[in-house]
Parts: C-alpha cells; sequence; structure tokens
C-alpha cells in the first residue's frame, strides 16, 4: 500500500459521492481498512459502498499482480445523532492513526480529513467541512482553532461502545425514534428503488452540456466530445442501464460502455477536464 493506492481511493470515493448521493463530512484512511462520516442523500448506502470496495480492489490487485479481497467482511455502518455524536465521531476518527502510532497529532496525518478541517489544505470539492466547523462561533480561524483543540485532545472512552444494537448510536430518544422507524421500515413491502436522476432527459442533458462546453480545446482528444459527456452523465450520475442508453442514442452496450470508460479515465488524470465535468453538474 503507498500513496498511489490512497490517491486512487480517494478518486473512487469522490465518484461515489456523485453516483449515489453521498455526502462526506470526514474520513481516515487506514493501513487495512478506512473509516467515513457521511449523510446519504438517497438509500444507496450499500449498493455504494459494494461499488466503492470493488472498484478499488479491482484496480489494487491489478497494479500489485494479486488477488484476492482487499477488505475483509461486509462494511459496518451506525446511524449516529448529530446532536450528541458528531463531533464525537469526528475525534474518534481523526485519533486513529495517533492510537496506532502513525502520527503524534492528528493534524499532521496525511491520508485522513483533519487537515482540512484545521486549514492546512483544500479540502477536495466533495468534502463537507461546514456541519462540524458550524458547531463552533467566531471567525473561520476561531471555529478551526476550537475544532483543532477537541479532536487533539484524546476522548475519555471510545464513543463507539455505547452503540445500541451495533446500529444506532445517540441519546435515548434518538435510539427508540431510529428503532420504530426501523421496525415501520421492516413491516412495509417497498418497490425497486429507482434513483430521481433517471427521470433525466438525454435531449435537455446533451443541450445543456453543449452549452456549457462551447469549443474547449481540452477535449480535442475525443470523438463526439458532447455525446461523451453526456453518456457520462447519464450512466455514472443518472444510473441509467447501458442497454438503455444504447436504445437512446443508437450504439451498441460496448460502444456505450467504452465510451463511459474512457471519459472516467480522462476524470481521474486530467485536472481540466474534472473542472469542466464540476461545471457542467453545477
Amino acid at each position: 500500500l503507498d500513496d498511489a493506492d490512497r490517491i486512487r481511493f480517494l478518486a473512487f470515493l469522490g465518484e461515489s459521492v456523485h453516483r449515489h448521493g453521498l455526502l462526506v463530512h470526514g474520513y481516515c484512511l487506514m493501513p487495512n481498512h478506512y473509516h467515513l462520516i457521511i449523510e446519504t442523500v438517497r438509500p444507496e448506502i450499500s449498493l455504494a459502498f459494494k461499488r466503492l470496495n470493488g472498484l478499488y480492489s479491482q484496480f489494487f490487485n491489478r497494479r500489485h499482480e494479486r488477488v484476492g479481497h482487499v477488505f475483509q467482511g461486509r462494511f459496518k455502518s451506525l446511524l449516529i445523532d448529530c446532536n450528541s455524536y458528531f463531533l464525537a465521531a469526528h475525534r474518534y476518527i481523526h485519533q486513529n492513526p495517533v492510537r496506532k502510532g502513525l502520527t503524534k497529532n492528528a493534524g499532521d496525518y496525511e491520508w485522513s480529513s483533519c487537515r482540512d478541517f484545521l486549514g492546512f489544505r483544500t479540502p477536495a470539492p466533495w468534502l463537507r467541512t461546514g456541519l462540524a466547523l458550524g458547531y463552533y462561533s467566531g471567525s473561520m480561524k476561531e471555529r478551526m482553532s476550537a475544532y483543532a483543540t477537541f479532536v487533539e485532545t484524546p476522548a475519555d472512552e471510545d464513543p463507539f461502545t455505547k452503540a445500541y444494537g451495533q446500529a444506532f448510536l445517540g441519546c435515548p430518544d434518538f435510539v427508540e425514534s431510529m428503532c420504530q422507524r426501523a421496525r415501520a421500515v421492516a413491516t412495509c413491502e417497498h418497490p425497486e428503488h429507482r434513483a430521481f436522476d433517471e427521470r433525466l432527459d438525454p435531449d435537455a442533458v446533451m443541450q445543456a452540456v453543449g452549452q456549457k462546453l462551447g469549443s474547449a480545446r481540452v477535449l480535442a482528444g475525443l470523438r463526439q466530445p458532447t455525446r461523451a459527456f453526456v453518456l457520462y452523465l447519464l450512466r455514472e450520475r443518472a444510473n441509467l442501464s447501458l442497454e438503455a442508453l444504447a436504445r437512446r442514442f443508437r450504439m451498441s452496450p460496448s460502444g456505450i460502455s467504452h465510451q463511459v470508460a474512457r471519459m472516467k479515465e480522462r476524470l481521474l488524470k486530467d485536472k481540466d477536464i474534472r473542472l469542466l465535468m464540476g461545471n457542467i453538474e453545477a
């Protein structure tokens, strides 16, 4: 495991943010596992992490010429009460490298979001720092200082030992409310979930992309660049199937897949392409 592996994992995480409607409020990459504090816009958390772990495992195994799972077992998740345990969760994940002897101070560890919250670097576009820093008052510098004081002070106990049923972490009222909601969901029948973005009209998306792109010179290497961006957006962001896209654009599913894969690779390697994509999605 090296820095190139960690950089690629964060790139895959950034993709998952857009594809599955995740809001990332904090992260910490460890040598053999990772921690995330996320908020879900759509109920796709299992799908999101299955895809994230799968993509990273394929990359890692190919790069290091190995086979098998990179992460063992199913991911573990807890629903956290933001009113009582949100900041405690931040301290826990950011103190993890300190507890494991990887660094003396949480703010010195390169592969967690702690440095972003302390203002040591510019956060990734998909990292949400506002909610955690919003718990403090004053100027942004004062908020960062207060956050640093809290995070750098080791907790007296592991907050996750107080989790209820390995599912919920919060005050008694919060836990009871979540248990009631879970029981209600368990007694209902749900149709297959469909992402709200599937109603996007390909013609409208293509028109919008064309207006945003204009004659950008960085797209010179792509055939029909407008269509390539549209295919990527409808496949990766709106979750349209290859078959549906093939029918709509009169292409083969393999042709669709190739263009999407090529655009995905360009996004990972080319900063200008990423900026354009961010401008389009805005």
